[in-house]
């Protein structure tokens, strides 16, 4: 039997998937032939209007609100020893991850230097399309930084797969990572439907919550042992 937990087989599967995405995102043009269906170029109009008060409080400030919600019911379980202890390193887990997720998906915001679709003037905006790994030249150059890449909104929905570390039985975890992935995927294509992102801003977003989701829970479950396994006599 292997010495690693199957958490770290399933984080470095996740992170491989992440790679190819990336690669799929700077050698091909998926990225427009998505956001090419959700724009009307007719009227210069993106499917889902940014406006929409109603829209926009359910999958942007709403649900944000009940995740912080969620988020600081667990961390006062949590310090007030209230969880029980076979719930406790789900909630661990849960807590680390959407820290260090929301953390690194800032970061790579904060120095991607992105743009969003809707401020592209492909889609009627004023900065031209770079690649990930393209430089703006000195005409081409923004007025302000662009952080649209990976989807932060979407990272924080995807986070929320943890919570189904916090059960106990199988079917519990498979339901509650489930519904998880879809609210995710919910706040992932809002975003994208008014022009806030392409589909591999999310796609990445998602494996990179994935893999560290997986990292962090087989640490927690497995890092005493392979600290244990690698003393030899």
């Amino acid at each position: 039997m292997s010495r690693y937990g199957w958490q770290f087989y399933a984080a470095a599967f996740f992170f491989v998937i992440c790679i190819v995405v990336l690669c799929i995102m700077e050698l091909t043009s998926f990225d427009f032939v998505v956001s090419d269906l959700l724009y009307q170029a007719s009227i210069q109009q993106w499917l889902v209007s940014a406006n929409n008060q109603s829209l926009h409080f359910i999958f942007y400030d709403g649900i944000k609100t009940v995740y912080i919600g969620v988020i600081l019911i667990v961390l006062v379980a949590l310090f007030a020893q209230k969880v029980p202890n076979e719930y406790k390193k789900g909630a661990i887990t849960f807590v680390v991850s959407v820290i260090l997720i929301t953390s690194l998906v800032g970061l790579l915001k904060a120095s991607t230097n992105m743009a969003c679709p809707k401020d592209l003037m492909i889609y009627s905006g004023d900065v031209v399309y770079k690649k990930l790994f393209d430089f703006y030249s000195i005409s081409d150059l923004p007025s302000r930084i662009q952080r649209c890449f990976p989807a932060g909104h979407a990272g924080l929905g995807y986070a929320f797969i943890s919570l189904a570390f916090i059960p106990v039985q199988v079917r519990n975890k498979v339901w509650l990572g489930t519904l998880m992935f879809v609210v995710g995927s919910c706040m992932g294509v809002y975003k994208m439907v008014i022009g806030d992102h392409f589909i591999s801003h999310t796609l990445v977003s998602l494996f990179i919550s994935l893999t560290i989701i997986f990292l962090v829970n087989g640490a927690l479950l497995h890092g005493g042992k392979l600290q244990t396994n690698s003393v030899t006599y």
